[in-house]
């Protein structure tokens, strides 16, 4: 049997031009980090071009999009630019933060003055350690200390800042891609 044969494309083409058994791949040049999909990153994350198709091709405009599975959100973002309702399930807490925070409008004018308040509240790193949540075995394990201390201020000062709990949710969201960074994990993998 021979090897599948790929076709590069820039976009998918429509339904109802896909033969049998044809395979695509998109073009490594394509954006897939456009609005927010590159807000934070995850494991098994659609490129946005993979539900924009679905949705171009069997969805009417204003279609309620509902998305099961939603991990990070791709599809909800896709669907919310084609001017229809989007509904998102997950029971992954993360997934939600980071869908909620990719899929509700902020004003970046907004985030940019508040991260201006919390560089000048972050000033020292948090005295006594504790893990984010109870139950995590070999904390210590994953963040080394000082690391560790610094990251435990910064998420103190994002819950005490004077913001909309949109705007708090997009600054989770935003603090959240940036642990693996700060952290013993490797940084390459896309595990969580």
């Amino acid at each position: 049997m021979p090897a599948p044969t790929f076709i590069e494309v820039d976009a998918f083409p429509p339904f109802d031009e896909i033969g049998h058994g044809d395979l695509f791949a998109i073009s490594l040049s394509n954006n897939t980090t456009r609005m927010t999909h590159g807000l934070h990153r995850f494991a098994a994350k659609f490129i946005p071009q993979i539900p924009s198709w679905a949705l171009a091709n069997f969805a009417a405009d204003q279609s309620t999009v509902l998305d099961p599975f939603m991990g990070s959100g791709t599809t909800i973002v896709e669907g919310l630019t084609r001017g229809g309702a989007t509904i998102g399930l997950d029971i992954d807490p993360l997934t939600r933060l980071i869908a909620r925070a990719k899929s509700t409008a902020v004003s970046h004018q907004r985030i940019e003055a508040l991260g201006e308040v919390l560089r000048a509240a972050w000033t020292a790193p948090a005295v006594e350690l504790r893990a984010p949540m109870e139950g995590v075995k070999n904390f210590e394990h994953w963040f080394s200390p000082e690391p560790w201390s610094w990251v435990q201020s910064l998420h103190s000062c994002i819950l005490t800042l004077g913001c909309s709990p949109e705007e708090r949710t997009f600054l989770l969201a935003v603090f959240s891609s940036t642990l693996r960074r700060v952290s013993n994990a490797d940084d390459q993998t896309q595990k969580t």
